[in-house]
Formats: C-alpha cells, sequence, structure tokens
C-alpha cells in the first residue's frame, strides 16, 4: 500500500511586512537558522529540513 507519511506540507510562502522582524520570529520559534535566498529579486528565507522523518508529531494543545 501507500506510504504511511500522510499529508505535510513541503512549500509555502508567508508574506511579511518586516522581512527581517519576520526571519527572527520564526528562527526562534522553529529554534533554527533560516537559510536566506533571493527569489526573482525577491528576498525569501528558507526552513531546511530532513524530512518527515524527524519531525515530532503533537496532538492538537500540546
Amino acid at each position: 500500500m501507500g506510504s504511511k507519511r500522510g499529508h505535510v506540507a513541503v512549500w509555502f510562502e508567508i508574506p511579511a511586512a518586516n522581512y527581517q522582524r519576520a526571519v527572527g520570529f520564526y528562527e526562534k520559534v522553529f529554534a533554527v537558522k533560516l537559510k536566506e535566498e533571493t527569489f526573482g529579486g525577491m528576498k525569501g528565507a528558507v526552513l531546511l529540513g530532513q524530512g518527515v522523518d524527524d519531525f515530532k508529531r503533537q496532538r492538537s494543545g500540546e
């Protein structure tokens, strides 16, 4: 049968009025260093991961 990994977001964009503030916020929330890049002349930050195998799922409210 199919994979047991379920449905996981692999790419999404979050607009921000203050780019540097947003990068700092997400680095703090996810306890990671975002990789900053330029996409078609626009700044962006990428959260790189190894896939869902190292992703800890939590129940709502935990």
